[in-house]
């Protein structure tokens, strides 16, 4: 019983040390563990996949770094998405102040993909103004945002030329985390010009944001960290998000078998003092 006595003492430092190397292990070589593709991811991957060559997709995040760690995925593996499509056009746009702070980090994703700036996409920057500038942008985007964020006058944009107003857009997705969002995008861009758009949103406000799925004012929806995960089976990618949830479930796994050892050795204890 000398083991039982040790375990009880067990110093728990080791168990932080424990949860350490097996969090930090997938962040480096991936496990690949089993992940089931939910239905809202799966056609939120589809329409982008069916879309009509030539589209015109317009993409933003409105979020903050605040939630970096849950929607950074989401905004990465959607953009990855449209870039390795080599038909489809993408105007990157904010209505969030931090929204550029995201796509800063992500526009070597368009560079490399062998899209060309101006021709197959352009970044229009961020729109300040919340629901207001939306409304503005969706009515008219030249007269709204006059150059794009280089300081190019739109006019002189090949791409911009096509487009005049969000009539003219696609496909809108979306990375939401607050106000201005999914109910201001349902309102200025898809209820008055029958936008489809795709959002990425916080797991804790998925359940919230089902109405818009059902009532069709969203075609599709990432729920938090492990819907961008799925996105990226579907892609044939293991990127950070699916890094990220190897580590959660490694750190859920370690916590469950501390507290069955916790448990047993309890039980086991109070047997022996009864006998």
């Amino acid at each position: 019983m000398e083991v039982l006595t040790r375990l009880q003492k067990l110093d728990r430092r080791w168990i932080y040390l424990v949860l350490l190397v097996l969090i930090s292990w997938p962040l480096f070589k991936p496990i690949g563990l089993p992940l089931r593709v939910s239905p809202l991811v799966k056609q939120s991957y589809e329409f982008v996949e069916n879309l009509p060559p030539g589209s015109i997709v317009a993409w933003s995040v409105d979020s903050g770094v605040a939630v970096y760690g849950e929607q950074f995925p989401q905004a990465r593996v959607t953009l990855e998405h449209l870039a390795k499509k080599p038909d489809l056009k993408i105007i990157v746009v904010h209505f969030w102040e931090q929204g550029p702070l995201f796509f800063n980090s992500l526009v070597n994703i368009l560079e490399k993909s062998g899209k060309k700036y101006g021709e197959d996409w352009v970044d229009l920057g961020y729109i300040p103004g919340g629901e207001a500038a939306m409304a503005a942008f969706a009515d008219d985007i030249h007269k709204t945002v006059p150059t794009d964020a280089r300081g190019t006058p739109l006019s002189e944009v090949p791409l911009m030329k096509k487009v005049n107003t969000a009539k003219d857009i696609k496909l809108w997705i979306t990375i939401s985390a607050g106000t201005p969002g999914i109910p201001e995008y349902a309102r200025q861009i898809q209820s008055r010009y029958n936008v489809p758009i795709i959002a990425g949103v916080l797991s804790q406000f998925a359940t919230i944001y089902m109405p818009y799925v059902n009532s069709k004012q969203l075609v599709g929806m990432l729920g938090g960290l492990r819907a961008a995960a799925e996105y990226e089976k579907l892609l044939g990618t293991t990127g950070i998000a699916g890094k990220a949830v190897d580590a959660l479930s490694n750190a859920h796994l370690v916590i469950i078998a501390f507290v069955l050892l916790a448990n047993g050795v309890y039980l086991a204890q109070r047997k022996k003092i009864r006998s």
